[in-house]
C-alpha cells in the first residue's frame, strides 16, 4: 500500500471516531478533540484495518495522519 493509501484509511477512521467532516494530512488528532481513550478505540480500528500489531502509543507519538501513516508504511 501507498504512503496516500495508509494516509486516506487513517483519515477516514478518525473522520468517523471524530464525528468530523474532513481530516487532512496535517491535522492533529488530539486538536481534532481526541483523547485517550477515543485512541484506543482508533488503535483498534487501525489495527483492524491494516491486519499489523499497532500499538495505541503511535496516535501519541505520530499526532497526525502524515506521521502516522509514515510510521505505519515503515512498519509494513
Amino acid at each position: 500500500m501507498s504512503r496516500d493509501g495508509y494516509e486516506r484509511v487513517i483519515a477516514e477512521v478518525w473522520r468517523e471516531a471524530l464525528c468530523v467532516d474532513e481530516v487532512g494530512p496535517h491535522d492533529d488528532f488530539f486538536r481534532l478533540g481526541g483523547h485517550s481513550r477515543l485512541a484506543v478505540r482508533v488503535a483498534d480500528r487501525l489495527r483492524e484495518a491494516f491486519q499489523a500489531d499497532l500499538p495505541m502509543r503511535m496516535i501519541f507519538d505520530h499526532r497526525t495522519v502524515a506521521e502516522l501513516a509514515t510510521a505505519i508504511a515503515a512498519r509494513a
